[in-house]
């Protein structure tokens, strides 16, 4: 039928910040769970892994091992899988936890620079 080519169509939706934060905050731990959650509330819930994995370009048993959380996603199937479930969960939680090093990165470099200022002026 139609109607589950026209799910495809329609851009993957963000998830709210509190289902980004049930993920929890190990970022490994956290990926998965995105996946795995990604996946249990598929846009289509009729869509088999094996259907999901020809339109990823990826084998079925390969995605069922991603999923399962034997296997990491690969980078450039993040989008494809994002749409073919309609969610955005996966790189919502990248993104996250990508914020966060940015954050501690940059309390690290203001750190050094205010050492820096205060050891040339001491």
């Amino acid at each position: 039928s139609e109607l589950p080519i026209l799910g495809l169509l329609k851009a993957p939706a963000p998830l709210l910040e509190h289902q980004l934060l049930a993920f929890g905050d190990e970022e490994e731990r956290a990926v998965k769970q995105a996946l795995l959650w990604a996946w249990n509330n598929r846009r289509i819930k009729g869509l088999d892994k094996k259907t999901a994995a020809v339109n990823m370009g990826i084998p079925s048993p390969h995605l069922s091992n991603i999923i399962n959380g034997k296997k990491h996603l690969p980078p450039h199937k993040i989008n494809a899988f994002e749409w073919i479930v309609g969610n955005r969960a996966v790189s919502m939680t990248i993104e996250r936890f990508r914020r966060v090093r940015e954050h501690e990165h940059a309390l690290v470099i203001a750190k050094v620079i205010v050492g820096a200022q205060q050891q040339a002026a001491g």
